[in-house]
């Protein structure tokens, strides 16, 4: 009953109209949203690689400096380390001792917070045992911040 009423007060030509915009609408909808997902499953694979790549480096670079004890060099270590966009903290602990840490304050979140909950990447930490020689000498953590992808996104 509405419908005809519609159809009897609308022309052909913008009825068409509506259709088209409305399939474009949909496409460009679809769109976005799995380019989002392709590119949050990316994120996930970037991350992990990331995640290994700088446990490695910086258990090469903190290898010296531990052995010897150099407290205020580690700290400047992770320090450069932690001022990536991506990452949210660096933190090193020998057994018995507090941790050094150092946290990144840049990223700030432009998304709204439902996007991110949407989205769903997430924090990631990683740790790694820091051995040098056959002996321990603490764990090197890395917890990552999604904030800057999901700005992105």
């Amino acid at each position: 009953m509405i419908l005809d009423r519609l159809n009897r007060r609308v022309s052909l030509r913008l009825r068409l109209i509506i259709g088209i915009a409305a399939v474009l609408l949909t496409v460009g909808i679809t769109t976005v949203a799995l380019t989002t997902i392709k590119e949050t499953r990316e994120y996930h694979h970037d991350i992990n690689n990331e995640a290994e790549v700088t446990l490695t480096v910086l258990a090469q670079e903190l290898a010296k400096e531990v052995i010897i004890g150099d407290y205020a060099t580690i700290e400047e270590i992770l320090r450069i380390r932690a001022r990536r966009e991506n990452i949210a903290s660096v933190s090193w602990q020998e057994e018995g001792l507090p941790p050094l840490v150092a946290r990144s304050g840049s990223a700030v979140a432009a998304r709204p917070e439902w996007f991110a909950l949407l989205v769903g990447i997430g924090h990631t930490e990683v740790s790694h045992d820091l051995v040098v020689g056959g002996v321990s000498y603490g764990t090197i953590k890395v917890s990552f911040t999604a904030v800057p992808k999901e700005n992105r996104l």
